[in-house]
């Protein structure tokens, strides 16, 4: 891909974790300091290239700008809609053909007329040395500036006709096929395969929402046997719901629960009936039996520094990475007290993070010890093994999935392991 614009100067790392992420994935060790670094950006800036066609450039003068969030949905394929438009060249009207922006320094006001030329915009800044704004596609306006920046506006503001990145839209397939079709990463895919569900089974999904690994288990089970789908917002069971609802999977029970304490009595009730939580009986709440699943699934809560194309992951620390991997333990802990003697817990996270990945499987081994034995996955795809900076063990690090984009272009950044509980 020789045209120009095709890549960008930005900063989407805090240095320490940019520095932690480098070494540790022995990016540093491979390809050298700097260089190492302009991989593992320029990896998460694109999309999976097993969906990535072709790269266009520029060619229109008038422009609109977009928030962070929807030039990250711009760059994967999605429409403009109204909420996330920020600025405007001056006359531009629906219909109008117009170059697409990122500001991805989060300072344009909304509403803002922009007086600057597009190459103006996207030079990189003399002081940080990182462009402010990105070109991330062309497109045709839908509405009139006066409706745009209407308050509580929907709709879509701009038809992308020429992404920076041109990927295979699966849209019109989802909505129009939806029982038929679900969209997903190919790794996301490999989950389901790794907990191997069968008909008739009782099964845990303790994070399931949005619910795409969820409806491949239905799947696979032949929607025969209990699924429990959990989450711990109200709002996200309730999508869920619809979701079974939507593709006839009756074996899918969505439940409001708390994977970090999923064997304690938690209140199920999100709503503003929290100031009567006290007269509660134990029949309005829910928990789950110890030993009384036959597979467990944890796609845990994670940084999500894995997936792509992304913008910037600034907002994470090295300390939020420690606490989220934490969080996780407390799930997986739970996850094994409501596994029965034999049966298959399957761990997995969209992060490359080895804090939440390789350290809680030798996190695992090390608490469960006797108890817990990790299995050789059944399917692999596109990973590769885990890191040897982390794992030094061959015989544990060979048996877990890794999906780097560095290395794994097709892919997102994703981990997946599974194991067998051995006893309590």
């Amino acid at each position: 891909m020789q045209q120009r614009n095709s890549s960008f100067t930005v900063e989407i790392f805090q240095q320490e974790v940019l520095d932690y992420l480098s070494e540790s994935l022995m990016l540093k060790e491979k390809h050298g300091s700097e260089e190492s670094k302009n991989l593992l950006v320029n990896s998460l800036l694109r999309p999976p290239s097993i969906s990535t066609i072709r790269v266009n450039t520029y060619h229109y003068k008038k422009d609109i700008v977009v928030d962070r969030k929807c030039g990250e949905a711009v760059l994967r394929g999605a429409d403009v809609f109204a909420p996330g438009i920020l600025g405007i060249s001056k006359n531009c009207h629906s219909g109008s053909e117009i170059a697409i922006l990122c500001d991805i320094s989060s300072q344009t006001k909304k509403g803002f007329r922009f007086e600057k030329t597009i190459e103006e915009m996207i030079q990189i800044d003399e002081n940080t040395k990182y462009q402010n704004f990105i070109y991330v596609g062309n497109g045709i306006l839908k509405m009139d500036r006066t409706s745009i920046f209407q308050a509580n506006v929907k709709g879509i503001g701009l038809e992308v006709t020429q992404p920076f990145y041109e990927t295979c839209s699966l849209n019109e397939i989802s909505q129009t096929y939806y029982n038929e079709f679900f969209a997903q990463n190919i790794c996301s895919m490999v989950v389901a395969h790794l907990l191997d569900p069968k008909k008739g089974e009782k099964i845990l999904d303790m994070c399931a929402c949005p619910g795409g690994k969820t409806t491949h288990i239905s799947n696979l089970m032949e929607n025969e046997g209990e699924l429990i789908c959990c989450d711990r917002q109200k709002g996200k069971v309730d999508l869920l719901k619809k979701l079974s609802e939507k593709l006839g999977y009756s074996v899918m029970k969505p439940t409001v629960l708390d994977g970090t304490k999923a064997t304690r009595r938690v209140n199920t009730d999100s709503s503003e009936n929290q100031k009567s939580k006290k007269r509660k009986t134990n029949e309005e709440q829910v928990f789950l039996e110890e030993n009384y699943f036959d597979r467990v699934l944890v796609d845990a809560p994670c940084s999500g520094l894995g997936q792509r194309p992304t913008l910037s992951f600034k907002e994470f620390s090295l300390d939020s990475l420690k606490k989220t991997a934490e969080y996780q333990r407390k799930i997986l802990a739970e996850a094994f007290k409501v596994l029965k003697p034999g049966g298959i817990l399957v761990f997995s996270t969209c992060t490359i993070s080895p804090m939440e990945n390789e350290e809680n499987v030798l996190w695992m081994l090390e608490n469960f010890h006797s108890k817990i034995e990790l299995l050789t996955p059944n399917m692999t795809a596109f990973a590769s093994e885990g890191l040897s900076s982390i794992i030094s063990d061959s015989s544990i690090r060979s048996k877990v999935l890794r999906f780097d984009p560095v290395t794994t272009p097709e892919t997102i950044g994703f981990f997946a392991c599974k194991f067998k509980k051995l006893s309590n």
